[in-house]
């Protein structure tokens, strides 16, 4: 053996013993083989003993079919033990973490429709602005005039739900919003329902702020690098892989035809994903290239200075932008230094015609006096690089090509899903068959390894607990004449008055109230932890069963429910841009698809128990 060989072998991780054993048999039978006078070294010899020698080498079940010798060369065989490595450990690992933020960017895809669903009895048909942003502003600073403001949102923000929306600081410090309704003039603060928010922060930090998003960013980075290696491995097999039939199998065979399904289809939208991911993760640590927003918070005395109205900061913004950016929207206003002589507002808006640049990234940046332009920033003009970049979020969550886009986002945030989830099934019957009780008969009273215990516990309970949750989120805000849901209004668990998350675009850090959220968080997490023990403690074939179950019917009750608050069916599909009805209309697939599990679970589980 050469020394390089001998190096090679003893340097392999010792999770590869396998794969050493199999090359030390592969050097010796070879060398048989090989022998003056053997058999199969004349030309006439089979080259089916040197197909099951390449078979025995790689660790290739033979039950697919054989593989010739030329697949599988041992200059790409030395790197094989370490590619298994980082595809099974980025998945072991950090396996339930990604499903929990693929699982929550799945919904927050529909981020605002979510946030006008969970609102039935406040956002009616958008009608005609009756007020007018001044109009708006004016009734904002009356109503809260000892503060200062940071954002006035108009009713065609997205974020806004077809409402204005004025984020302002208290005299405390605490930054807060509050809502006016265009047609009825009804003010809100805050809303209802933050549901929507409280998912997107859940996918976007794991609740815990920017050290959270760093620790997202680096997830999708090792997700990357899983998908890279997973590539690799199966590059020879890449055209097999395409054309699997999982629902033909059961078990671990199954599990691992539907990983190579979902990661062959759509590998470049797992990598898509999870390199804008990381970016919009990691973009606080790396300063973009380009020009960067002009801010002047002027200077305070005891006269407040004039501001120039809504309407003129509106006019003059679009007139600058009107020789290279006619279609400029304008969505919202962002104050500086609100009241300070020398301040600067930012009018922000969209490009109706440039679908991959982030929400409010073209803007103008004016004097809040006399509205004279200061600075004009287009993103579609600064360059290939910086043009990237301000694509990074429309193709990180699918808003560049309208409700269509979305729907595609939302299947193949479904099979990133499924991607992790059949990787960690395949990890935990695997380590059942290490532990040698593949071949034995399953007792009914079996919990599991702790691998499959987990499994259900993480990925079930969190499932079954967002159910649950945007359930309650319906049923609280029903209001009947004898009031007997009045106490969900004040149950722990409701996720009412949950307040606005960071505007991703002015970057206006709308923080919910500490106290309220960290009391609405404390009761998701124990929720979840309760409803996750409780599957983990039954056994494995009654604890999956139990959570479709579940879940099925608390998906199939959110139309019902959001309907009962909106006074019907009707009223509740028409109001918006017809938010609810997309809302209803996905609530029963997935409980279809919830079902349609927990059938085929239970027949494989009447099919198992007759052959044991």
């Amino acid at each position: 053996m050469k020394p390089d060989q001998r190096r090679f072998l003893f340097t392999l991780p010792k999770q590869s013993t396998r794969i050493r054993a199999n090359f030390l048999a592969y050097k010796k039978q070879t060398t048989a083989l090989d022998k003056p006078g053997n058999r199969t070294n004349s030309p006439s010899s089979s080259a089916a003993e040197r197909c099951d020698v390449c078979l025995l080498a790689c660790g290739e079940a033979s039950q697919r079919g054989r593989i010739s010798m030329r697949s599988t060369p041992l200059d790409s065989f030395r790197w094989i033990p370490l590619l298994y490595f980082i595809h099974r450990w980025c998945g072991a690992l950090f396996g339930w973490l990604l499903f929990i933020i693929c699982l929550t960017g799945t919904l927050a895809v529909f981020k605002h429709p979510l946030k006008v669903w969970a609102n039935p009895t406040l956002i009616s048909t958008p009608a005609a602005d009756h007020y007018g942003p001044d109009k708006a502003l004016s009734i904002f600073r009356t109503t809260y005039p000892e503060t200062q403001p940071t954002l006035l949102a108009f009713p065609v923000d997205a974020y806004s739900v077809h409402l204005y929306s004025y984020a302002f600081r208290r005299p405390s410090g605490e930054a807060t919003r509050a809502w006016l309704n265009p047609a009825t003039g009804r003010l809100i603060e805050p809303l209802p329902s933050d549901l929507s928010d409280f998912i997107q922060r859940l996918h976007a930090g794991l609740w815990m702020g920017r050290t959270g998003r760093w620790i997202v960013g680096t997830l999708g980075l090792l997700m990357a690098l899983g998908l890279l290696s997973g590539l690799a491995l199966h590059w020879r097999r890449l055209r097999r892989d395409l054309f699997l039939q999982p629902l033909l199998h059961a078990g671990r065979r199954r599990w691992s035809d539907i990983h190579k399904l979902t990661g062959t289809w759509l590998l470049f939208m797992h990598l898509l994903l999870a390199l804008t991911g990381a970016w919009l993760g990691l973009e606080s640590l790396l300063r973009a290239p380009g020009p960067h927003p002009l801010s002047m918070t002027g200077e305070k005395s005891d006269s407040h200075a004039e501001m120039a109205s809504i309407a003129r900061l509106l006019t003059a913004a679009q007139e600058a932008q009107q020789e290279t950016q006619p279609e400029f929207t304008p969505t919202h206003i962002r104050f500086d230094g609100f009241g300070a002589a020398g301040s600067t507002v930012r009018v922000q808006g969209d490009l109706p015609g440039s679908s991959l640049v982030q929400h409010g990234q073209t803007m103008v940046v004016l004097d809040a006096e006399s509205a004279v332009p200061r600075q004009t920033i287009d993103r579609t003009r600064e360059g290939w690089v910086r043009r990237i970049l301000a694509a990074m979020r429309p193709l990180h969550y699918g808003y560049f090509g309208g409700v269509w886009s979305k729907l595609f986002y939302f299947f193949v945030g479904i099979g990133s899903c499924l991607l992790l989830f059949s990787g960690l099934s395949i990890w935990a019957a695997r380590t059942k068959a290490q532990s040698g009780a593949r071949h034995r008969p399953v007792p009914a009273t079996d919990r599991g390894n702790a691998i499959e215990r987990g499994n259900v516990a993480i990925m079930g309970g969190l499932m079954l607990t967002l159910a649950l949750f945007a359930l309650l989120n319906a049923l609280a805000q029903i209001t009947l004449p004898e009031n007997w849901l009045a106490f969900l209004h004040d149950f722990p668990l409701s996720p009412l008055r949950l307040r606005s998350l960071d505007h991703p675009v002015t970057h206006s850090h709308s923080l919910p109230d500490e106290t309220w959220f960290s009391r609405q968080l404390s009761a998701f997490i124990f929720t979840w932890l309760m409803i996750g023990g409780l599957l983990a403690a039954c056994p494995i074939r009654t604890a999956w069963p139990a959570m479709l179950l579940g879940l099925s019917l608390s998906l199939a009750a959110l139309p019902f429910a959001s309907a009962q608050a909106a006074g019907g069916f009707l009223s509740d599909w028409q109001r918006g841009n017809g938010e609810a009805a997309g809302i209803a209309a996905g609530s029963w697939f997935l409980a279809l698809l919830s079902a349609l599990a927990l059938r085929r679970y239970q027949l494989e589980k009447v099919v198992t128990s007759r052959r044991q």
